[in-house]
């Protein structure tokens, strides 16, 4: 969830507030999902661990909840997962039964806080 986390914070409200939409996506196929350095782990290991025992409790797979969020965000009108086998499919496609409650979606939130909504949080 990080790096869906970092654009919508300073989007989200104006786009809201416009009726704008957005489409997210996996770039390359999630090819650069295998770039993240072992720092960059290690910088967010409590997030990471708060997030996998949270996927835990709901009975569902940590790439299935980031797209459920995904899919339950108002901003978001629909989502490009590059699937490029069966199995990554039906993996994805978990998602849609991922349930993400209000108190759900607070603890995501509290996991992944963002910078802030903009534009105050981006103000000089």
């Amino acid at each position: 969830m990080p790096w869906s986390r970092s654009w919508f914070p300073r989007c989200a409200p104006r786009r809201r507030a416009d009726s704008v939409q957005s489409v997210a996506c996996r770039p390359a196929g999630g090819a650069l999902e295998s770039a993240v350095s072992d720092d960059r782990v290690e910088a967010h290991r409590d997030q990471l661990e708060a997030y996998e025992a949270l996927c835990r409790e709901l009975g569902a797979k940590p790439a299935a909840v980031a797209l459920a969020w995904l899919l339950r965000n108002p901003v978001v009108s629909s989502t490009i997962v590059g699937a490029m086998t069966i199995e990554e499919l039906r993996a994805d496609l978990g998602a849609l039964s991922v349930d993400l409650d209000d108190a759900v979606m607070r603890r995501l939130d509290q996991i992944w806080p963002g910078p802030g909504e903009a534009p105050q949080a981006h103000a000089w």
